[in-house]
């Protein structure tokens, strides 16, 4: 005798102990993928089927601490579990189970009949030609469950009445008056057990139930989808008893409807009454029962989520304590989102309820714009990981605080957001993220929308008094402790220092008091072991020389340090500086015309020669080289030979990075350039000597002609030794060798092009 036998025969003996029963029941339900396998389903739908049918046409219990009724529902579990696909074992089955199944939702308690209605929708699913004779009993029930729930509606919310007040629903005497009491096994039931020694609550009956009568619209819809082509089915009947549940309303509602349609609005509940009784509900239990907690939560913010899209809000958004009871329900789920320690269940939940308590937050902000308190508090929630940092919030501060036309109310946030910059109290986190999301996109739209001709005279929003604020609360501050809550790179001090630039950037002529300052405040920065702040400073510095008088020796200081550092990750920053100070290298250090030897030569020409080993640092040199050729043209002598000894170091072939190859490239495209502008540099005396040759007024000589040539021959142009372009030319050869990439293959089309333009013999 097989395992499932021998646990058959357990659960149909009615001499064995009930636990006895219930213990083989859970193990068959345990192990039902190993018995519903293979060629054994057959034997196991023969043997247990009449036995399960037989157990649940007992009589409906509705103690659920009974163990009949735990039997039953293990029994029901297991048909639930059961492969009901077609062609299969089951189909022999499936009349019986299904008139079973539908005398139980008529008769049961409501756990009971809420499984019964997932086997009967599960069963539809495979078993739709089957279960055709069925349709009409189906279509019985459900106009059975409509009349129930007109009845339940009216007995149980108009006048207060216990379920068995409804007509054809009594329930026995041991569950009569459990209304209004709390259902067993929620957290309050467990406490009354305890403290007043109350009993257990019974179960009510299923068509006396709003979570049964609930899942009737589930069984429509089922119907709908597997039976849409049946004659049997009168869809304007049923679509006109859907259309009569879902206009359904109490008294009160009724009531409350009738009169908000007389002041000329939509009534959508007392939502400050619904928010108060919920927190008072689920707060006393949250160590109880953690998990119902959690789901209580997340269920209101998803209804408030929900109202939140329609007119009428405007009452509740009115009540700050709502909002305030929301920032308390919305930190619990999401500390445990992100300690990992939610249930599994609750997790995608949560985080849906994360983004739209966002929504609720924002529509708060929305109808009272001027609450900075709110905003700012808010801020610091997000920016320190009590609440995520979702898509809602970023929508708001983009469309109501960025691209706000009120030039004042930009000001308030911008000068709110420095004060907290300024203060102690506020962490890093927080600063970074008003200068990141605020501030610096604030500035740059008011940028952006200067008008042309008097970008910097006529500033939107760049005022006194908000430069004031910049200069006291920003350049004239301390840098605060590094360490502060920030691991890496310190955000804070970049975003301070991007808004630096960009005021120097574009309002340089309305800093000319704060000069000394910005410098002080970049120049501080470039001590920093933070490479990328470092380099950011710098940028700073380059944009302060590039629009300020400022010493010749510190230009050449921070041209030396640019050169000379090592870029690694900042060497866009790097080569950002770089290229602003090139612009005022002519003007400032006093250069004179075909002078070979500049000042700003002297520096990578010293570099090259001292650190030719030490190929990032002649890498961030050639590169400076490569983008301002004309620049260095005429001291070009001193770089030549510098660069054709330096491209073996920089692109060791054939194993070279594809940064080093581009460089390499770069680098003898500059030298033909250079030898190209040199060539093309003596066209004007070719062209005069051939105005002379053809000169019909006078006669060629040839004293003229030799002074010509002596002219062409004493020219002190630097022209690149032979040995030089030969080396070039092999390493070329070389470097376009090591590429070794496979010619693709030629195409049907190409073919035939190909062969069509072979010569021919004739």
């Amino acid at each position: 005798m097989s395992t499932f036998e021998l646990l058959a025969e357990q659960i149909s003996s009615a001499d064995s102990d009930a636990e006895i029963r219930i213990e083989a029941a859970i193990q068959l339900s345990n192990n039902i993928e190993h018995y519903v396998s293979g060629p054994t389903y057959a034997g196991f739908l023969r043997k247990l089927v009449p036995i399960f049918i037989n157990c649940l046409k007992g009589p409906p219990l509705f103690i659920p601490t009974s163990l009949e009724q735990k039997l039953r529902i293990c029994i029901l579990t297991i048909l639930y579990q059961l492969p009901k696909n077609s062609p299969g074992p089951f189909e022999l089955y499936t009349e019986d189970v299904a008139d079973l199944l539908i005398n139980l939702v008529r008769m049961d308690n409501e756990e009971n009949a809420s499984l019964c209605i997932k086997i009967i929708i599960d069963i539809m699913r495979y078993r739709t030609k089957v279960l055709g004779d069925k349709l009409q009993p189906f279509l019985a029930l459900i106009d059975h469950m409509f009349d129930q729930i007109n009845l339940v509606v009216r007995d149980q919310l108009d006048n207060q009445a216990p379920y068995n007040s409804t007509p054809g629903t009594s329930l026995p005497e041991s569950s009569q008056n459990h209304d209004n009491s709390p259902r067993s096994g929620s957290s309050t039931a467990s406490i009354s057990d305890i403290h007043l020694e109350q009993p257990t609550l019974p179960l009510p009956k299923a068509m006396a139930s709003l979570k049964v009568l609930g899942e009737c619209s589930i069984l429509v819809q089922s119907i709908f989808e597997f039976y849409q082509s049946s004659d049997s089915l009168d869809i304007k009947l049923i679509f006109l008893r859907i259309k009569s549940i879902l206009l359904l309303q109490a008294k009160l509602q009724e009531q409350a409807h009738a009169a908000a349609a007389a002041m000329g609005s939509i009534f959508t509940g007392d939502y400050k009454l619904s928010c108060m009784s919920a927190s008072n509900q689920i707060s006393g239990d949250m160590e109880a029962v953690q998990d119902t907690w959690y789901t209580a939560a997340i269920n209101t913010v998803h209804i408030m989520h929900s109202l939140c899209k329609f007119k009428g809000i405007e009452k509740w958004m009115n009540e700050k304590d709502i909002i305030i009871w929301f920032k308390i329900v919305g930190k619990n789920p999401e500390a445990y989102l992100r300690a990992n320690t939610l249930s599994l269940q609750l997790r995608l939940a949560a985080e849906q309820a994360s983004e739209q308590l966002m929504v609720v937050f924002t529509k708060f902000l929305e109808h009272h714009p001027t609450d900075l308190d709110t905003l700012f508090s808010l801020v610091e929630s997000v920016a320190n990981g009590k609440f995520s940092q979702t898509h809602p919030l970023f929508t708001y501060i983009y469309h109501y605080i960025i691209c706000n036309e009120s030039i004042e109310y930009q000001k308030k946030i911008v000068l709110r957001s420095l004060e907290v910059y300024a203060s102690k109290r506020a962490s890093q986190r927080t600063k970074t993220f008003l200068l990141h999301n605020i501030v610096n996109p604030v500035v740059a739209k008011d940028v952006m929308l200067m008008p042309k001709e008097g970008s910097p005279k006529n500033p939107r929003l760049m005022d006194k008094v908000v430069i004031k604020s910049i200069h006291t609360n920003i350049w004239k501050v301390s840098f605060g402790d590094p360490n502060d809550d920030l691991t890496g790179i310190d955000h804070t001090r970049l975003e301070a220092l991007q808004l630096t630039a960009t005021l120097v950037k574009y309002h340089h002529s309305t800093l000319q008091d704060a000069r000394k300052d910005i410098m002080k405040f970049g120049w501080a920065h470039i001590y920093l072991e933070d490479v990328i702040n470092k380099h950011a400073a710098y940028v700073v510095i380059s944009y302060f020389i590039a629009h300020y008088e400022t010493p010749a020796n510190l230009v050449q200081q921070v041209y030396l340090s640019l050169l000379k550092t090592n870029p690694g990750d900042g060497r866009a920053l790097v080569t950002q500086a770089l290229e602003l100070i090139a612009t005022v290298f002519p003007n400032m250090c006093n250069a004179v015309p075909d002078d070979r030897n500049p000042i700003w030569a002297v520096t990578p020409h010293r570099i090259l020669t001292e650190e030719r080993r030490h190929v990032p640092q002649i890498t961030t040199v050639l590169s400076f080289l490569v983008k301002h050729a004309d620049l260095f043209y005429e001291c070009r002598d001193k770089f030549i030979i510098l660069i054709v000894g330096s491209l073996r170091a920089i692109a060791q072939l054939p194993n070279c990075s594809g940064q080093s190859k581009k460089l390499v490239l770069q680098l003898m495209t500059l030298v033909w350039q250079w030898e190209q502008q040199r060539v093309e540099g003596k066209k004007p005396l070719t062209k005069e000597k051939s105005k002379l040759e053809n000169s019909g007024e006078q006669l060629m000589t040839s004293s003229i002609l030799s002074m010509i040539r002596s002219t062409l021959a004493d020219t002190s142009e630097y022209i690149i030794p032979a040995w030089a372009c030969t080396k070039t030319l092999n390493y070329l050869v070389e470097f376009i060798v090591s590429l070794r990439r496979p010619v693709p293959p030629l195409s049907a089309g190409a073919k035939a092009a190909n062969a069509s333009h072979r010569p021919r013999l004739k």
